[in-house]
Parts: C-alpha cells; structure tokens; sequence
C-alpha cells in the first residue's frame, strides 16, 4: 500500500507549515494527528467506521488549518474551565 509513505510525506509537510508559522518550534504529535483527523473528508459511513476509519486524509485542508493558525493548544486542570471564542466564517455549511 503506498498509505504509510503518503502519510508520512503529508506528515513532513505539516511540521515544516508548522515551524513556518511558530518560530521554528516542533509542533506537538499530537496536534498533528487532532489536525489531520479534524480535516479529513469523510467517506463511506457517516463518521468514524471500520471500513473507512476518519475518512481520506485533506492534505490542502490540514495546511491551511495549520498556516492560517485555526488551531488551539493548551491544557485544563481537573475541576477548572478554559474558554475560548472561535469566528465561523460567513457561508460556512459543516
């Protein structure tokens, strides 16, 4: 299957859009799989399935998650609350 070096290439290109973006820093692993499960184009069943999993990985859609900074990190404390204000863009459909 030619899945794992595409995804390894899509990968690559992820943390370079990333380090562009942030000083050069490392991007945390886990951010980059939040991004690519978040941005995937679901196929088959709704949502996540056996057949399909997250659906098929949107290259175009995780960079510019990533380059146009759509992203949030941080972390919550057991009992606390964190909040955050997010724009939908206008035409926005899903």
């Amino acid at each position: 299957s030619y899945a794992a070096p595409r995804l390894a290439g899509v990968l690559a290109l992820l943390n370079q859009a990333y380090r562009l973006n942030n000083s050069n820093a490392e991007p945390p692993s886990q951010l980059l799989k939040a991004v690519l499960i978040n941005t995937t184009d679901d196929v088959g069943a709704t949502g996540l399935d056996y057949q399909s999993g997250y659906g098929k990985v949107n290259t175009r859609r995780a960079y510019n998650a990533i380059k146009d900074k759509r992203i949030i990190t941080g972390s919550v404390s057991n009992g606390a609350t964190n909040t955050h204000q997010i724009t939908v863009p206008a035409n926005t459909h899903q």
